[in-house]
């Protein structure tokens, strides 16, 4: 007699893995953030420059954002998650925009831990909006999704958890019959 395997296509193990595969990504990106001075028209300004390297997927992309920019997302984020105050600014522009670069790969740095997080919380429409916000912000290449969609297409894991044996078949060796 065949032994009775019921399996629901490891659809619970899948996405264990995928949540797994979505963290690792997100904690092996790096930054590095260095401020741009831009001579213009109307005058001069910095310009930030940030640099993404996903070590995981090997693609490496840059951002670069006005420093109101880098504001507007803050208050936007503030608004939706929590409110924080606002950290005022020094006379030295040297060392206003030295403070502003580090604060930025912090914040940065933040923002990331907090999107690889995304798949151990239930997510709310806020939520999932707000992570769509950052990453549209970010400018995360389609092929990074891309790749991360297609990791999750090429999974062929089955958990012996998500298969279930036929009672009528062996627990230990699952090929004799317990039945005589």
């Amino acid at each position: 007699m065949p032994i009775g395997l019921v399996a629901d296509h490891g659809v619970a193990a899948k996405r264990v893995l995928i949540r797994r595969i979505h963290q690792e990504s997100m904690t092996q990106l790096t930054m590095r953030c260095q401020a741009v001075l831009v001579r213009g028209a109307s005058g001069n300004y910095y310009v930030y420059q940030l640099e993404i390297t996903c070590d995981y997927y090997k693609q490496k992309w840059v951002v670069c954002k006005g420093y109101s920019e880098f504001y507007r997302l803050r208050k936007r984020l503030l608004a939706r998650l929590a409110a924080h105050k606002k950290n005022r600014g020094c006379g030295d522009p040297s060392a206003l925009v030295g403070g502003r670069t580090a604060g930025l790969e912090e914040f940065i740095v933040a923002i990331c831990e907090y999107l690889s997080a995304e798949q151990e919380v239930e997510a709310c429409s806020e939520i999932a909006s707000t992570r769509f916000m950052v990453k549209e912000f970010l400018q995360f290449p389609l092929e990074h999704e891309q790749q991360h969609v297609r990791s999750i297409r090429q999974l062929k894991y089955v958990d012996p958890r998500d298969v279930q044996v036929d009672s009528d078949s062996c627990p230990i060796c699952l090929s004799c019959n317990t039945r005589a």
